[in-house]
């Protein structure tokens, strides 16, 4: 009887074992959030997006959400986390810029970026301005739902050129909106 209990004893503990590891190995390996077709949000939430207009002009794409989510990375490149106050609102909401005009660059060149402006968090260790990338998917921040349930996605054009003016050469830059990415976004996610 002593033998029995011995064993059932060992069974129950390697049967507990083996989900503890499969919990720690597999199982956040087969549940991990990855970004969907819209590239900052899960699949799920794709499907809200619509384009922002102010003024008249599109401005990106505008996501409902209904909790607090991960934001993700559109693409590899460096970044800032700032805050901004959008037209007619009387608070601010951060504001993290991936490439585009993070940096300055000495030469005349045209590079894309994105703004994603949400209310919520940025991570510690995003909410500076670095020199370091941050990679395509990586989980920057969270969006809450406490002041507004949107996420907006502005996909940026930023050109920097050289300029010289009074015999002193300095650099310009200016950044628009990619009306065709916008575009390009919206159909990518339409069709999933």
């Amino acid at each position: 009887m002593k033998r029995l209990v011995l064993f059932g004893v060992i069974i129950f503990l390697v049967i507990i074992g083996g989900f503890l590891i499969v919990d720690k190995v597999w199982l956040h390996k087969v549940f991990k959030i990855t970004p969907g077709s819209c590239l900052i949000l899960e699949e799920k939430y794709c499907k809200t997006g619509e384009i922002k207009y102010i003024d008249n002009k599109p401005v990106g794409i505008v996501y409902k959400i209904d909790k607090k989510m991960a934001l993700f990375s559109p693409v590899t490149d460096k970044y800032f986390a700032d805050q901004i106050t959008m037209s007619g609102e009387n608070f601010d909401r951060n504001q993290f810029i991936i490439g585009g005009n993070v940096y300055l660059e000495n030469d005349d060149i045209i590079r894309s970026g994105y703004w994603v402006i949400f209310d919520g968090e940025v991570l510690t260790e995003f909410n500076k301005k670095s020199n370091k990338k941050i990679n395509k998917g990586t989980i920057f921040g969270y969006a809450n739902t406490d002041k507004i349930k949107e996420v907006i996605l502005s996909p940026v054009l930023n050109k920097t050129e050289r300029v010289t003016f009074e015999n002193t050469e300095t650099i310009s830059n200016k950044t628009d909106i990619d009306q065709n990415k916008i575009a390009e976004l919206l159909n990518k996610i339409n069709k999933k």
